[in-house]
């Protein structure tokens, strides 16, 4: 019973004193390219996008994606900073990771009036 109560008055404040990220709102966790040989980069030499926000890249973005799955059946899209507009579901298999780098974290925006997320 002991070990309870000291439990249930230190979990809260280990929450308290030490908070999960010391990465704050916007910074990514990865602020160069990561050297990865094995990798896709989502960049305009590859996939001939625009990372404005205003150009869709949907197709694109799934293509990346694709490319991973098939090559290699397992592995990382690398997202470089930018803003990414989206017009439709990304399907993501399971042992494919979409992982963002750059000073600022990548955006993906999702497109006004795209089918399926109407409300």
């Amino acid at each position: 019973m002991k070990k309870v109560l000291t439990l249930a008055v230190m979990l809260p404040l280990s929450v308290m004193l030490f908070p999960r990220s010391s990465v704050k709102q916007g910074e990514s966790v990865y602020t160069q390219k990561p050297n990865d040989t094995e990798a896709v980069f989502f960049t305009t030499d590859e996939f001939n996008i625009r990372a404005d926000g205003k150009t869709d890249v949907s197709d694109q973005l799934q293509a990346a994606v694709n490319k991973v799955k098939t090559e290699k059946n397992f592995g990382i899209v690398f997202l470089p900073e930018g803003k990414y507009l989206i017009s439709k579901t990304i399907y993501i298999p399971p042992a494919v990771r979409l992982i963002g780098y750059g000073r600022e974290r990548p955006e993906i925006i999702l497109a006004r009036n795209s089918p399926g997320y109407q409300t």
